[in-house]
């Protein structure tokens, strides 16, 4: 052998042991206290051992002094989707303001990193690798070894651990016994896979998902192997070793066919009793993952299955060994509780009906919901896909640029938000679309989305191919002289448990975001590269001498490409654990110690949202406002859509005596976000400095926020102040009139609203007719006269104002006349409208008690001490209903 091979032979087998991390280390390792995102770290090492791979690759292909690419019917599709990427991208950049533009190189960046790293690498990797045999008639010994020996071993972690030798790094994360099994496994994982075969690596990501999943079963029963509490961040659903829930699951969607597969074509017990237990564990974590939109997915991608003649063939001759594995995975879904402590037969019939029963009642499923009828499950989504259809309507052709979804979601959400009442409280910073075609439309329009569509079209038509002809043509891929190898039949047989993988993926995505998430999006791109090698023509690799200005300019993209992620995802790994440390340092108090932290997280990596709208907070805290603004403008240019960035950087611009600027960047945050009170009291006291300057912008501002936030009368009483100063003073004295209504004891406002009559000579005032009205009914109420308060309050229904003060007033004319049924009808609109109100929910609870309707009346006790937990009252009554009903 040549020097040159013995140096492509060394190469080549540094990739196994790069993959071992990718496969084996990524998916189960992580920390809780290192990052604020426990699975950076997951990220990190995931990409940064895919571009290594990928440096040996090209160190490798120069050794033997050729390049080669293997054979793929995807590379032309997958190379015109990315294309069109790139031109959406930069479409998108000289399209937009330059105030936009960094942050749009910045998430632009992210995402093509992931798109060329985590996926379009994976998928080279995954096509390049031999798959020779059955993964079923591998040695199954290294892999029983870590599902059962590796895994048991973390059972005697609590009992074993040591205690922190100090708050280093190293002698906080540092344990001698952890430290022993992770070597031990990271060792059997590498001598797993150290051949660099497909099925070798298959059978590894198969290990690796049960491991998770049979952790993510105990944290669901309440069991904490690793940790010194219990991880539940989701509440019950089971998070694992991937940080969220919707990741495992949609992990274990894209492998547990294959898992089927290959309990269906084992040959010996070792080999059925490893599968078996790698998809019932798959099925527990799907089902203690609670993750609706994977139930979807594994419904897709197992029904798939059952369409095809040779699967349920091959469950036919299993006989009562499939019948045994059936009625496993059938007594694991109709017994599974909804939680720990919950009865069995729940967990699945109780997140279907309630799925069921909410969509059914909600009335309508846009977002013209009416906030009591909300389902938030759904309608939060319906909120997203309607930013997202509007997203790719500005630009239908190429969308609003891809990577830039989550940076311009907020501008579109919040005029959603203004216009329709029911949905406010579903606002959210979405970072995808929650459905693959409308990521595509929103960002990448017509063109992305027919790109994508291609790459699905080319590899079913390739599918259906390969079914009619047999599953011939496999060529290399399949030397028969191999013990084991793939027979024709099978040559079939393991494209579509493939295929099922990658259909249940792209079913569960449809509800889901995970395809854009590290570990899952890696294995989707892996099993697609692996189905696409099985669908493609068997004849040699495309090859050529490593020589010339092409070959040696596209190993330099290349290297330059890997060693750029290295780059990139070092430093934002270094960056989010200095900002870990000074976010901790921040919450103690010592703002000069955290800016200095958060500064050197800075350093590490400048265009991280969090870290720079922190680090401006500390300079805020600090006494430093110039700093702090500066800060601030960094995080804009890491992503700009956060109103928060805006607001914050608006009062510091204040404070610096930069009123006009501060007046433009709270406009932006009223925009992005205009729920948020808070953004137009500043805005209004910025306003009242000049008055008469300002006056006609500060009432258009407010009147915009007074149709939002029709409940604030402090606001309302403001927009009256400034509609004065400009001369309408019949607006203002409606806006005055308004506000009186939410707040009829306030004399300010009486005040404001007379007089504004006054000066205008506004003769037969309606707010003030509603005023009087309302004081004599209060009046003849409590002279015990029922009959003529009511006659009194039924003026105050006069559709001019809020109803929320007129209808409390006549339901306790309703209770006082022993109408009950009337009082509780106008107490349930008062809590419709304002849910916060103590006093209609303490009403309510009490005409439902006198009505006999106890368990009505416990309802409303329990959600008036949720509000107000220290009402004695109410929390008497509530015990005395519970005494009576023992």
């Amino acid at each position: 052998m040549t020097t040159g091979n013995n140096a492509a032979v060394r190469f080549e087998a540094l990739i196994p042991g790069l993959l071992t991390l990718a496969f084996f280390v990524a998916p189960l390792l992580f920390f809780t206290d290192l990052t604020r995102n426990p699975y950076y770290l997951q990220i990190a090492l995931l990409n940064i051992s895919l571009s290594a791979a990928l440096l040996a690759v090209l160190w490798s292909m120069r050794a033997r002094g050729g390049w080669e690419l293997p054979r793929n019917i995807l590379w032309v599709p997958l190379a015109l989707f990315a294309a069109v990427l790139l031109i959406s991208w930069g479409r998108s950049w000289l399209s937009h303001e330059a105030f936009f533009r960094p942050a749009i190189f910045s998430e632009g960046l992210r995402s093509f990193l992931f798109l060329f790293i985590n996926c379009g690498l994976a998928f080279w990797l995954s096509a390049r690798s031999e798959w020779k045999e059955s993964p079923a008639a591998r040695p199954m010994t290294p892999l029983l070894l870590l599902l059962l020996a590796w895994g048991a071993a973390w059972f005697f972690f609590p009992y074993l651990r040591s205690q922190p030798a100090g708050p280093g790094l190293w002698q906080r994360f540092w344990d001698p016994y952890g430290g022993i099994v992770w070597a031990a496994g990271v060792f059997l994982a590498w001598r797993s896979v150290r051949g660099g075969r497909q099925e070798d690596y298959l059978n590894l990501a198969l290990v690796a998902g049960a491991l998770a999943s049979v952790y993510g079963v105990l944290q669901y029963f309440g069991v904490e192997l690793v940790w010194l509490k219990t991880l539940n961040p989701y509440g019950n659903r089971s998070v694992s070793t991937f940080g969220n829930p919707n990741f495992i699951s949609s992990y274990v969607v894209t492998l547990a066919p294959l898992a089927l597969a290959c309990w269906l074509d084992a040959r010996t017990s070792a080999a059925r009793f490893f599968y078996a237990a790698v998809f019932l564990s798959y099925e527990a974590m799907l089902l203690a993952s609670l993750t609706r939109s994977s139930w979807l997915g594994i419904a897709a991608g197992l029904g798939f299955l059952a369409l095809l003649p040779d699967y349920r063939e091959r469950f036919r001759a299993a006989g009562r060994r499939a019948l045994l594995l059936g009625g496993l995975a059938l007594a694991l879904a109709v017994l599974w509780p909804v939680s720990a402590g919950s009865p069995p037969a729940t967990g699945v019939a109780h997140r279907l009906s309630e799925a069921a029963v909410k969509i059914s009642s909600s009335g309508t499923l846009t977002i013209a919901a009416e906030a009591d009828k909300l389902y938030p499950s759904l309608h939060q989504r319906v909120l997203i896909w309607t930013s997202a259809w509007q997203m790719g309507l500005e630009s239908p052709l190429l969308g609003k640029g891809w990577g830039a979804f989550e940076l311009f979601y907020p501008f579109y959400q919040g005029p959603i938000l203004s216009a329709y009442e029911g949905i406010r409280d579903l606002r959210t910073h979405a970072n995808n679309a929650h459905n693959e075609v409308l990521e595509l439309w929103s960002q990448a329009g017509l063109a992305g989305l027919a790109s994508f569509i291609l790459i699905f079209a080319v590899l079913a038509r390739a599918f259906v191919h390969n079914r009619r002809a047999g599953g011939g043509g496999l060529g290399r891929h399949c030397p028969q002289s191999v013990p084991g190898a793939l027979r024709p039949a099978e040559s079939r047989f393991w494209p579509a448990a493939l295929a099922a993988g990658v259909i249940g993926m792209l079913a569960d995505n449809m509800l889901n975001v995970s395809m854009h998430f590290a570990v899952p999006g890696f294995m989707f791109w892996w099993v697609m590269g692996a189905l696409s090698a099985r669908l493609s023509s068997p004849s040699s690799p495309a090859s050529g001498p490593f020589s010339g200005y092409r070959a040696w300019a596209a190993a330099a993209l290349l290297a330059l490409l890997a060693l750029s992620s290295v780059a990139y995802w070092q430093g934002q790994f270094r960056r989010e654990a200095l900002y870990f440390s000074g976010f901790k340092i921040m919450r103690k108090g010592d703002f000069r110690a955290a800016a200095a932290e958060l500064k050197r997280a800075y350093s590490a990596w400048p265009r991280e949202v969090n870290t720079n709208y922190e680090l401006g907070n500390a300079y805020v805290r600090s006494g430093e406002l110039e700093t702090a603004a500066w800060a601030y403008g960094e995080a804009l240019k890491a992503n700009c859509g956060y109103d928060e960035i805006f607001f914050n950087l608006a009062v510091v611009e204040k404070r610096l005596g930069n009123f006009r600027t501060a007046i433009d960047y709270l406009k932006v945050s009223a925009l992005i976000n205009p729920l948020n009170a808070q953004t137009y009291q500043a805005a209004a006291e910025i306003y009242i400095k000049d008055p008469r300057a300002y006056a006609g912008e500060a009432a258009g501002v407010l009147d915009r926020a007074s149709r939002v936030l029709s409940r604030d009368a402090s606001l309302g009483n403001t927009l009256g102040y400034f509609r004065g100063i400009s001369g309408d003073l019949a607006a203002a004295a409606d806006a005055y009139g308004r506000a009186l209504r939410l707040d009829p004891a306030n004399k300010v406002f009486e005040e404001n609203l007379r007089g504004v009559v006054a000066t205008g000579k506004l003769s037969g005032n309606i707010h003030l007719g509603w005023l009087e009205n309302y004081r004599e009914a209060g009046r003849r109420l409590a002279a015990g006269d029922a009959a003529g308060a009511l006659r009194r309050a039924e003026l105050l229904l006069d559709g001019a104002g809020d109803e929320v003060q007129s209808r409390y007033l006549l339901s306790r004319i309703f209770f006082t006349a022993g109408d009950l049924e009337r009082a509780r009808g106008e107490l349930a609109a008062v809590l419709k409208v304002e849910p916060g109100h103590g006093e209609a929910r303490y009403g309510l609870a009490s005409v439902l008690e006198r009505s006999g309707d106890l368990a009505g009346a416990r309802k409303q006790w329990s959600l008036l001490l949720a509000r107000e937990p220290g009402n004695a009252k109410a929390a008497a009554r509530l015990e005395a209903l519970e005494r009576g009903g023992q």
